[in-house]
């Protein structure tokens, strides 16, 4: 066999044979040999310590894995557990590994544990209240805006006893939010709460939205994106939810709206005027509430009414069929407001329906892909009217975009979805009188999400929890 040495880098093996011809009946590389290997930053981060001499192997192990351990357990070990994990090390060494391979061995066992796959928060062994510990509030703090673990700030604050001073709190709350982190929260709680990934299982007909295209899916998801970020971490009233104008757009949904792209390449801000206010004028969300076919005032409604307003309609009757199954076909279906009619007609449907379709007409000025229109999938005229749980009446998106951002109702139900997600559990009864304090905190603080944000993370309900 022929055996060719190359050098460390690129290399290139070129074979010649008469008139270009050449047989190869196989190949072997081996390599990189002897090349030095840099540490990788990871490493360095993990590895606090090199021991210099053998004698110096343990203490070093020992520091590492207390340190690595504070880290993904989100406080430190107590002697027990440093114990147990320094046993893994002291294993791997007396059956001959190496150094490094010991102590990689304790760090599995950290990554392994209950303690770290879990939020484990360890009580007083004394039933009722208590305020939980500083290393508790810290990962409470840090999974609630970064929906990560704690850094060395939050851990330092928790070790010093400073993170039971709500005044701390306050300004760990403002700090977290400026930082690259809380990406996390708009990942987490926009997904959860806004629809902001519900693009990705919308599933246009071909056919009836030819336009449509994973190009466009892309924009729309990145334009939500974006739009959810510059609130939720922008300092800009939640109300924007409803009615904000600022949004951003690149060529591809500049064009899908019917507007001029502010820029020629990418993603850059515009303000848009009439109708396309708020989230429900953002197209991802029009068409993940949308069927594949048609609009749904059912759909969008429903989903206003729980997520914005906070009310859960009960589930349909088992026997009410489709809307598209409920007329003959004549080949000239009643307009979508006068099929909805009959459901409103069946007192089994009438209380949902009275309220669910009035705000999906409101949006009904926005296709099954988010695109303007002054008739409907059957040549109808669009009628754009409805009203309110508490009987406001509106005529299109930018007046039920006015009533919802001025409504208590709404903002109510802003604090109890974003209460929900800091603590992970509904409200209970006795968190009422909280929740009413947090909402005062909340419309003194300009309904800012940072004053959301912190009058959660003070509250009582935040920071104790209660031994069974």
């Amino acid at each position: 066999p022929l055996v060719v040495t190359l050098p460390a880098g690129p290399s290139a093996l070129v074979l010649r044979g008469p008139d270009g011809l050449v047989t190869v009946e196989g190949v072997s590389l081996r390599g990189p040999l002897d090349l030095p290997i840099p540490p990788s930053p990871g490493r360095a981060q993990v590895f606090t310590c090199e021991p210099e001499a053998p004698e110096d192997e343990a203490v070093c192990a020992e520091e590492i894995v207390a340190a690595f351990g504070e880290r993904v357990w989100r406080r430190p070990l107590t002697a027990a557990e440093h114990t147990q994990m320094m046993g893994l090390y002291a294993t791997s060494r007396n059956s001959g590994g190496p150094w490094e391979e010991g102590v990689l061995l304790a760090l599995k066992g950290l990554l392994v544990s209950p303690h770290f796959v879990y939020r484990v928060e360890i009580g007083p062994p004394v039933p009722g209240p208590h305020l939980v510990d500083g290393y508790a509030l810290a990962s409470r703090l840090s999974y609630f805006l970064w929906a990560s673990t704690p850094d060395d700030v939050l851990l330092d604050l928790a070790g010093s006893g400073q993170l039971a001073d709500p005044a701390v709190i306050e300004e760990q709350v403002a700090r977290m939010l400026a930082d690259p982190r809380a990406e996390g929260l708009v990942e987490t709680l926009g997904v959860e709460w806004l629809y902001l990934d519900a693009i990705d299982e919308a599933a246009p007909d071909d056919t009836t939205f030819p336009t449509f295209d994973e190009g466009l899916r892309a924009a729309m998801r990145e334009e939500m994106h974006l739009f959810a970020t510059q609130i939720l971490l922008g300092g800009r009233p939640l109300t924007e939810l409803l009615d904000g104008r600022d949004t951003f757009v690149d060529p591809v949904l500049a064009a899908h709206y019917g507007v001029p792209a502010p820029s020629p390449t990418g993603f850059a801000p515009i303000r848009l005027d009439g109708d396309r206010v708020g989230l429900y004028g953002r197209a991802g969300w029009l068409t993940a509430v949308s069927y594949p076919t048609r609009t749904s005032p059912v759909r969008r409604g429903k989903w206003v009414l729980e997520n914005l307003l906070c009310e859960t309609p009960p589930p349909p009757p088992d026997d009410v069929p489709p809307l598209e199954d409920s007329f003959p076909d004549t080949g000239s279906p009643p307009s979508v407001q006068e099929q909805l009619a009959q459901h409103r007609e069946d007192p089994a449907c009438m209380s949902c329906h009275v309220v669910m379709d009035g705000i999906g007409f409101g949006l009904e000025h926005f296709d099954g892909i988010g695109r303007w229109r002054e008739t409907d999938e059957y040549g109808y005229a669009i009628v754009a009217t409805g009203a309110l749980t508490d009987g406001s009446a509106f005529d299109g998106t930018e007046q039920l975009a006015a009533e919802l951002a001025a409504s208590e109702t709404v903002t109510r139900c802003m604090v109890q979805k974003v209460f929900t997600y800091a603590l992970g559990r509904p409200p209970r009864v006795e968190d009422l009188a909280a929740l009413d304090e947090i909402h005062g905190a909340f419309r003194a603080g300009g309904t800012t999400f940072g004053a959301l944000a912190a009058s959660i993370a003070t509250a009582d309900a935040f920071r104790y929890s209660e031994t069974p």
